[in-house]
């Protein structure tokens, strides 16, 4: 059960931009939308016993964020919802084929970096998953900067290219 509650947690905290992001695509108030952020969190973890984890959680998330925006507008006296039911239903639809799109990209910059040799892997940690600035890289690899922006540059060439690739052939 444990190791159950500790993934629902990744998983939850993994997807908070992309919950927030719909709510706020319905209700288009910022203060309104951190709110109803808030209390979808916490009947996420209320239900997360309920979650079924062979199954997709981002419109299993939307469905909770979705009846809280309706609770919210109705309590606030806001009859006069921004969107009806059909234009959240498209609202949601878009919001999980973006979500779909987006793990699809993921996945195919996962594995076109597995093809980078070893130097640019290095060069891609040291930026993105370190977070080091060029200067700090060319620093640590004993590089001038500006060959490093111009080696960072054909690293990216190379990926953008990859991911295209592997995201044309899944859609064959």
């Amino acid at each position: 059960m444990a190791a159950t509650t500790k993934r629902f947690d990744e998983i939850l905290a993994e997807c908070q931009p992309r919950i927030y992001a719909f709510i706020f695509s319905l209700v288009g108030n910022r203060d309104l939308a951190q709110e109803i952020f808030q209390e979808t969190n916490l009947v996420l973890v209320q239900k997360s016993a309920q979650f079924d984890p062979v199954r997709p959680f981002i419109p299993w998330a939307f469905a909770f964020a979705k009846n809280q925006v309706k609770a919210a507008l109705q309590k606030s006296n806001r009859d006069r919802m921004l969107f009806n039911e059909e234009a959240m239903a498209i609202v949601e639809k878009i919001a999980i084929e973006n979500d779909k799109t987006q793990n699809a990209r993921q996945a195919a910059l996962e594995r076109c970096i597995e093809n980078l040799k070893e130097e640019q892997k290095e060069i891609i940690r040291g930026k993105y998953q370190e977070e080091k600035s060029l200067e700090e890289i060319a620093k640590d690899r004993q590089q001038k900067p500006n060959r490093l922006a111009v080696m960072l540059f054909r690293i990216r060439k190379v990926l953008a290219e990859c991911i295209s690739r592997k995201l044309e052939a899944s859609h064959e």
